[in-house]
């Protein structure tokens, strides 16, 4: 009798509803969540500020070295700008998945919250890229975006004799 009560009540514990109801009523010393972060994560983590160091590094380098390089080709350094900025987005997205969405405890809800947060990043990292690579620096506009640059100003022409520039009277 006494193990048919105690298998009926391990049955009732392993219901879902029945599991999340002694979740709530638990004391807080109980509740105590460790979060583990999963070495996948932390190696895609670290991969990510690796990649943003060898990219500041050979941003440095073409800079200090090389001035003429971004001077004949401004396409690479925004190209550069914005892969930078695309890790950066990546990378946070990614720590905001594992700590902050990793914490939720219903399915649907983290997977929603996932949805919704790569949907957001993604949205970012396309406004930052494009407004990377269409920004208008006038320090460094090329001769062909420049017109007073490339054809000066004429002179005005001379007015013909027996023209005046005053108004004719009505």
């Amino acid at each position: 009798m006494k193990n048919e009560l105690e298998t009926k009540v391990e049955e009732i514990k392993q219901d879902a509803d029945v599991q999340r109801a002694l979740e709530q009523t638990a004391p807080a010393q109980q509740k105590k969540a460790t979060l583990r972060t999963r070495l996948r994560d932390k190696f895609v983590i670290g991969s990510h500020l690796a990649l943003l160091i060898v990219i500041g590094v050979v941003y440095q380098l073409i800079d200090i070295r090389f001035k003429w390089f971004f001077e004949s080709y401004e396409l690479v350094e925004k190209l550069i700008i914005a892969v930078s900025v695309a890790v950066v987005c990546l990378m946070l997205l990614r720590l905001i998945e594992v700590y902050f969405i990793g914490r939720v405890a219903n399915a649907v809800h983290k997977y929603n919250l996932n949805r919704v947060a790569r949907l957001v990043v993604w949205l970012v990292i396309g406004f930052f890229v494009l407004t990377i690579l269409f920004q208008n620096c006038p320090e460094r506009q090329s001769l062909y975006e420049r017109p007073s640059a490339v054809t000066p100003e004429a002179p005005p022409a001379p007015m013909p004799k027996g023209l005046s520039a005053k108004p004719m009277p009505p």
